[in-house]
C-alpha cells in the first residue's frame, strides 16, 4: 500500500493549480518509490479529471518524507522544495505551466541535521524565491523534528544560483512542524510555525533591521483553539494573510477541529475563531492554500488512512463563505503509473 506524505498547492502561470504529493509506494522503481507526484487542475467540469504523475525525481530508497513546497519563481515557472535525509531538493519546471522538470541539491547549513518535516517556499518582492528548514545540530538523533530555523535565497550574483544559509532561530518554547511562508501586501515575506508550545508563531521580513528579520524574532500568536497539530497560511485576494490550523488531540477545544485567523483590513490580526469544518468530521491532516484563478482561496484537507481530500474555496474573492467538494484521489500503487482521481461518492 503506498505511503503518502501530505499534499502541496500551488498555481501555474495559466491559473490552474498543481497538487503535490511524496509517495513511497514500496517499489524499487525510483520512478514509483520515493518520489513526487503531482496532478494538474483543468479547465472541464469536474476540474480534476487529470491523472496522477511522477516528476521523475528519485528520492533515498524507501523515502517517507514530507510533503513538498511549491512556489512560483521570476520567470512564472513553479519551482518545488523537498527535504530528504541529506539535503534540500530543488526541482523546477523547464516552461511555464510544462511538464517537464529539472532539479538539483542545494545541500543543508553546515554543521546541522535536516529534520524529516516539510520545508517551506516563496517568492520575494524582488521575484527571487526564499527557501525555509527546520534544522538541528544533532546528529546523533537525525529524526527529530524540532530545531533552528534556517534560510536560503536565490542570488543571480552567486556560482550556483542561490545565497549561503541564514539561521533565523527559534522561539524559547522550540519549533516544529513545516515553515509556513505568505507574502504581506507589501512584499514582505513572513514565516509561520508551530511551537513546542502548540501555539503558532510567526516572524517576517523587515528591511528596517539590520538582517532584515522582525526582532525580537519569534511572537506568538496565542489564543483560543489551541494546541495545533498542523497548519496552512496564505493570503486574501486583497493582500491580507491568514492562517488556518487543525486543533491536537491534545486539545481542549473539539479535536481535529480547524480554526482561523487573519489580518484585518483596519490592521493587527483578528482572535482565532472556528472554521467550516468537512462533512461527515473526518480525521484531517495535511493542510494546503493557495490562491486559484478566480483569486479565491482554496483549502484542501487530506484525511488519515484514505486517499480522499477535501476542497474547501470561498464563494468570492475575500469571502468568509466557502463551498466544499470530496474527491477520492487513489494514491500512485506501485504497478500503475498514473490513476484518475474522480469526484467522491457523497
Amino acid at each position: 500500500m503506498p505511503i503518502t506524505q501530505g499534499t502541496a498547492l500551488g498555481q501555474n502561470q495559466d491559473g490552474r493549480l498543481e497538487l503535490m504529493i511524496t509517495v513511497d509506494t514500496g517499489s524499487s522503481d525510483p520512478q514509483r518509490s520515493g518520489s513526487v507526484w503531482h496532478v494538474r487542475e483543468v479547465s472541464e467540469d469536474p476540474g480534476w479529471p487529470a491523472r496522477w504523475r511522477s516528476l521523475g525525481v528519485a528520492l533515498e530508497s524507501g523515502f517517507g518524507g514530507p510533503a513538498p513546497a511549491i512556489a512560483r519563481n521570476k520567470e512564472e515557472r513553479l519551482e518545488i522544495a523537498v527535504t530528504t535525509a541529506d539535503a534540500l531538493l530543488h526541482i523546477w519546471q523547464t516552461e511555464p505551466n510544462g511538464d517537464e522538470w529539472h532539479h538539483d541539491s542545494l545541500g543543508r547549513p553546515a554543521g546541522q541535521v535536516l529534520t524529516r518535516v516539510s520545508p517551506g517556499l516563496a517568492q520575494n518582492e524582488d521575484g527571487h524565491l526564499q527557501a525555509f528548514v527546520l534544522a538541528h545540530s544533532d546528529s546523533e538523533a537525525p529524526h527529530l523534528n524540532d530545531g533552528q530555523l534556517w534560510a536560503i535565497r536565490q542570488d543571480p550574483t552567486a556560482p550556483d544560483g542561490w545565497s549561503g544559509w541564514t539561521e533565523l532561530g527559534t522561539p524559547q518554547v522550540g519549533l516544529t512542524g513545516q515553515p509556513m511562508v505568505a507574502r504581506n501586501k507589501d512584499g514582505r515575506l513572513e514565516v509561520f510555525m508551530l511551537g513546542a508550545d502548540g501555539a503558532v508563531w510567526h516572524i517576517w521580513q523587515d528591511p528596517a533591521v539590520a538582517d532584515g528579520w522582525s526582532p525580537p524574532r519569534w511572537h506568538s500568536l496565542q489564543g483560543q483553539g489551541g494546541p495545533f497539530s498542523e497548519l496552512a497560511a496564505g493570503a486574501h485576494a486583497d493582500g491580507r494573510l491568514v492562517v488556518f490550523a487543525v486543533a491536537a488531540s491534545a486539545s481542549p477545544q473539539e479535536a481535529n477541529a480547524i480554526w482561523q485567523r487573519g489580518q484585518l483590513l483596519a490592521g493587527g490580526w483578528s482572535a482565532w475563531r472556528p472554521f467550516t469544518r468537512p462533512d461527515g468530521s473526518p480525521t484531517v491532516r495535511d493542510p494546503a492554500l493557495a490562491l486559484d484563478a478566480n483569486k479565491q482561496l482554496q483549502l484542501w484537507l487530506g484525511t488519515k488512512g484514505s486517499g480522499r481530500l477535501y476542497q474547501l474555496k470561498q464563494t468570492a474573492p475575500n469571502s468568509a463563505e466557502w463551498n466544499q467538494q470530496e474527491w477520492d484521489f487513489q494514491s500512485p500503487s506501485s504497478t500503475d503509473s498514473a490513476n484518475e482521481p474522480e469526484p467522491a461518492d457523497g
